[in-house]
């Protein structure tokens, strides 16, 4: 990791695609950033719980996106794998938040299967 990539994703959050891409948002604006995502790509919605007609945060989800907010990562246990891309950034995005690398090595024997 250069020190531009480093710099580059300290502090960010967004949505992690299945190819690796950082959809950015604000800390509090994935599920904003989910609906204009689904809405940008012709995405179906998903139903959500009681109180929500269409759920673009589970949408994405279960399409394999992960959701990253100020140095965490969150991957949501309806995931089966996430891909190698997606590991890649994931590490590149923990070693640039000072991050433990258990939690990464935790995610890989999770998720981690190609």
């Amino acid at each position: 990791m250069n020190d531009l990539t480093e710099k580059s994703l300290k502090g960010k959050s967004g949505w992690l695609s299945p190819t690796g891409d950082l959809f950015e948002c604000l800390p509090v604006r994935h599920w904003d950033k989910a609906m204009e995502i689904c809405k940008e790509y012709n995405i179906k919605m998903l139903p959500g719980g009681l109180f929500v007609n269409e759920d673009p945060e589970l949408t994405l989800e279960k399409m394999g996106w992960i959701k990253l907010s100020v140095g965490s990562v969150y991957v949501p246990q309806i995931s089966r794998y996430i891909t190698k891309r997606q590991l890649d950034f994931i590490f590149d995005y923990m070693l640039s938040n000072g991050k433990n690398m258990k939690r990464f090595k935790q995610i890989f024997a999770q998720h981690g299967k190609f």
